[in-house]
């Protein structure tokens, strides 16, 4: 899974199909995300790519995508996001949004 920052971020996304996994190192939470994903990573489609993001590395990336907190899951597609996925959901949910994309 691909680690994003802010001299990256927006290059990384403008083209393809991207979740991206919103994280604090503090996040209590987020292991639980990283988990399901980590899995979802080995099955999904090729065309998918899944990054992560620390806001706390990126600050750019919360105010561009209005994180209301962590994790929250962003769908990307070609630079535009088409929606968002704050809080842990279960793992179907992630299954779901990969199958949409």
């Amino acid at each position: 899974m691909l680690k994003l920052n802010d001299e990256n971020l927006l290059d990384t996304v403008k083209t393809g199909k991207h979740l991206l996994i919103i994280y604090k190192d503090v996040c209590p939470h987020c292991p639980a995300v990283f988990k399901i994903f980590k899995e979802l990573e080995r099955t999904k489609p090729g065309d998918i790519n899944f990054a992560q993001v620390d806001v706390a590395l990126c600050p750019e990336a919360k105010k561009l995508y209005s994180i209301p907190g962590v994790p929250t899951v962003l769908k990307i597609q070609d630079g535009k996001l088409l929606n968002s996925w704050p809080g842990l959901r279960d793992v179907e949910v992630y299954r779901k949004i990969i199958a949409e994309m």
